[in-house]
Parts: structure tokens; C-alpha cells; sequence
């Protein structure tokens, strides 16, 4: 995953709003590994993007008392989403279909805290992490 490094940067530092949206370039073929990566990295991105947009609107409506339960929520999801995804590319051998693995998972568990964080303001309750 260090390899690419550089490609989420590059993606990072010139994304305004919804990168699948904006190209498809690398998720177009999936011809190479290299193109895989790269739409692996812009899935992750995109999903990164909306989750920490929908999470800074669940920290601005939320009173003071439940604040340091949502940022703490959030601090813990980032340490399991790594953790679990970094042990789910372990069970591969070859280093390319590793990182695949583990930008797809990242990827998968963000858009399911997306799901969580959308219930929390959908059901207008603030959980407990």
C-alpha cells in the first residue's frame, strides 16, 4: 500500500467533490493492476470524502455532551477500519492484490460508517460509540 502512496496523494490534492463522478478514467478498463489500485484509491476517496462530510454535519448539530461521544466514536472507527483491513489483506501473498484487498476493504467499512453516521441523523438520536 506504500507503493501508492503517491497516487492517493496526487488524487487527494487535486479532488474537489466526487472524484468517480469527475473521471472514470482508471475504473473504466480495470485493464492492469496499476488501474485497479488507482480506482481502488479514487473509491476510497470518494467514500472518505462523504463520510467526513456527513460526520462534520452530525459535530456541528450536536450538543456539547455528545460531541466527545461522536468524535470518540470516530477516533475508534478509524483504528478498527485500518486494523480489520490490514488483517484482511494479510491473507494474501502477492503485495498488488493485498493493497487491492485492503483499499476495497477501507473502502467497504467507510461506506458502512457512512450508513451509520446517515441513521444518526436520519433518526435525529445521538448513539453511543
Amino acid at each position: 500500500m506504500k507503493n501508492h502512496f503517491c497516487i492517493f496523494l496526487f488524487v487527494i490534492c487535486f479532488s474537489t467533490g466526487s472524484l468517480i463522478a469527475q473521471t472514470n478514467f482508471p475504473c473504466k478498463t480495470l485493464a492492469t493492476k496499476d488501474e485497479i489500485i488507482a480506482c481502488s484509491v479514487m473509491q476510497l476517496l470518494d467514500a472518505t470524502l462523504k463520510m467526513d462530510s456527513i460526520y462534520q454535519v452530525q459535530v456541528n448539530k450536536s450538543k456539547t455532551d455528545s460531541l466527545l461521544r461522536i468524535r470518540e466514536n470516530h477516533k475508534l472507527w478509524k483504528k478498527f477500519s485500518e486494523s480489520i483491513c490490514q488483517c484482511e489483506a494479510d491473507n494474501y501473498s502477492d503485495l498488488s492484490t493485498a493493497t487491492i484487498n485492503e483499499y476495497q476493504c477501507l473502502t467497504r467499512v467507510t461506506n458502512e460508517y457512512i450508513n451509520h453516521l446517515e441513521m444518526m441523523s436520519l433518526d435525529n438520536q445521538e448513539q453511543k460509540p
